[in-house]
């Protein structure tokens, strides 16, 4: 039997598309809700009858993120990317005394090998482009006559509504989750990064990435309202593999609900936690580290007491020049076409451990690890139940290639 490749545009060619489906019961969305409203401190709008499909994440994605995204743009420059000292020790650091927080100096670009921008023809980790769809020159994201951020009501509900409109905001967003995905799944970081290959600490990692693509999305300014709706898109898409991924743990079908509630909590918590960093701390890089490095411990490590500095440093680091490479210098073409230039995974080589002594390398893949040969990836169903896609061909097959 062969599997269609997960692009789920078929699936979606209903009427019903838009509005929310019957299973979600009113307790389930309102439990959201409070949850959304405690983490953020807004409110949503899951009531309305054209609500997304998704759960309530409307909560955490509001007007107030452009105001910040531009300030941030006119404040944050790449000469502050790394700070001269992560943590003074003083009294007056509220972060002193967390295990994550005792390092001497921050890292310098040649001792982590801190990854440099792509060049021009280099479109990094790519999602595969859908069968059927022509590139395309995306300065207009959407047909002529219906972008820019001054839309007319009727372009506006074209976008959202119309079949032409819904096939592309598709196809963009699950390009750019599978760019995202892509990258989390990267070898690197469960084997040289030592993080642990477990379900949370690699949703953790997941999350990272799709908020830079998340931020990146609310400071567009070549068609706001599509990138809306790309955004949520791409947050639909996230809930589905989430929820395929919490069936692959072997939980009960009972709970998937129940653990998928947490999951969105975890995820509306981490990226609150990133939002903090750099809009509270845009002109202070100094604090703006301490904190990305609190919220890699807790969320990405899981607040592990036996962690490295020198990973936090080197992980911390990195989601400084992501947020650089993908808000603030990712071409538009590129983008409005699903091309993420990642660059490159922090060196995690040569790494120290607390008390100053080298790390021995590591080797072997993770247990759990599935090392497929490229360009063949693993993937899963709706229910949960793994099969194989090659990124080149389309080819899908249940067996594992060798």
């Amino acid at each position: 039997m062969t599997l269609p490749p997960p692009i789920r545009i078929a699936l979606r060619q209903r009427p019903d598309l838009f509005l929310a489906p019957k299973s979600r019961n009113s307790a389930t969305i309102s439990a959201i809700n409070a949850t959304a409203l405690r983490v953020t401190g807004f409110k949503d709008t899951i009531a309305s009858p054209f609500s997304r499909r998704f759960l309530s994440h409307q909560s955490y994605f509001t007007v107030r993120h452009h105001a910040a995204s531009k300030r941030l743009s006119a404040s944050f420059s790449t000469s502050s990317l790394i700070p001269p000292i992560l943590c003074s020790g003083s009294s007056s650091t509220p972060l002193r005394g967390q295990p994550w927080c005792n390092f001497s100096s921050a890292p310098s670009p040649s001792s982590t090998n801190h990854p440099s921008p792509p060049s021009s023809g280099d479109s990094g980790d790519l999602p595969p482009t859908p069968p059927g769809s022509a590139a395309r020159s995306t300065s207009d994201p959407y047909a002529e006559g219906k972008s820019g951020p001054n839309k007319s009501i009727f372009a506006k509900l074209w976008d959202r509504y119309s079949f032409e409109g819904q096939t592309k905001r598709i196809i963009l967003g699950e390009r750019l989750f599978r760019g995202a995905q892509f990258r989390a799944n990267d070898l690197r970081w469960y084997r040289e990064g030592r993080i642990p290959y477990e379900f949370r600490p690699r949703h953790a990692i997941l999350t990272m990435h799709v908020w830079f693509l998340h931020k990146r999305l609310l400071a567009d300014r070549v068609d706001p309202h599509a990138a809306l709706l790309v955004q949520e898109e791409l947050f639909d898409i996230l809930w589905n593999d989430t929820r395929a991924r919490i069936r692959a743990e072997g939980v009960n079908e009972l709970t998937v609900n129940k653990h998928l509630k947490d999951a969105q909590q975890l995820t509306f918590l981490h990226c609150t936690h990133y939002d903090h960093a750099f809009q509270e701390y845009a002109e202070d890089p100094k604090r703006r580290f301490e904190e990305l490095a609190a919220a890699i411990w807790v969320h990405v490590l899981n607040r592990d007491e036996e962690c490295y500095n020198d990973q936090l440093r080197r992980m911390a680091a990195y989601v400084e020049y992501q947020f650089v490479n993908i808000v603030l210098n990712t071409p538009d073409d590129y983008f409005w076409e699903g091309r993420i230039p990642w660059g490159d995974v922090p060196n995690f080589t040569g790494m120290d451990d607390n008390s100053g002594k080298r790390l021995e390398e590591v080797s072997d893949a993770p247990k759990g690890f599935v090392e497929l040969p490229k360009p063949w990836v693993k993937t899963l169903t709706d229910s949960g139940d793994a099969y194989y896609w090659n990124t080149d061909t389309n080819e899908t097959t249940w067996k594992k290639p060798v």
